[in-house]
């Protein structure tokens, strides 16, 4: 008797589960999601520090992008270690400072708007990564550049 009840009570469980792993409609996942300035049919580039800078302070202040179009202030600078975790430091953007800080990286196209973002002190030593995340979208941060701390 016990047997025959086990054996009921896992077939209903396989059942069960069989039926949830099936519930999609059209039996496909869906599609990754895409970066965040391609969704908005833009370009981005980091533009201070400049480049695959080394030797950036630890005390940097900012972190200036410029992108092919104004981004609203739901969008964030992000930094992202390299080093294998995945924590993001980073803030809102807002319309970068006249002149830029040097050194800088001018972009590869034509009529950039500057944006920054302010940063707390940085870990020394570090590598970045520079991203670009709409925070009111389910959209991956786009990566436009990388810098290194001294």
């Amino acid at each position: 008797m016990k047997r025959s009840v086990l054996w009921v009570v896992l077939s209903l469980v396989s059942l069960g589960a069989a039926a949830a792993c099936s519930s999609s409609s059209t039996g496909s996942t869906p599609p990754p999601a895409a970066s965040c300035l391609a969704q908005v049919g833009a370009t981005g580039a980091l533009v201070y520090p400049a480049q695959s800078a080394t030797g950036v302070p630890d005390n940097v202040g900012q972190v200036i992008i410029g992108t092919t179009t104004t981004l609203p202030s739901s969008w964030n600078v992000e930094l992202f270690f390299t080093s294998g975790f995945l924590a993001a430091i980073g803030g809102s953007v807002t319309p970068a400072p006249n002149p830029l800080p040097t050194p800088n990286t001018i972009p590869p196209f034509a009529n950039p708007v500057y944006q920054s973002s302010g940063m707390p002190v940085l870990p020394a030593g570090t590598t970045f990564q520079v991203g670009v995340n709409n925070t009111a979208s389910t959209c991956l941060p786009t990566i436009v550049g990388v810098f290194t701390t001294q």
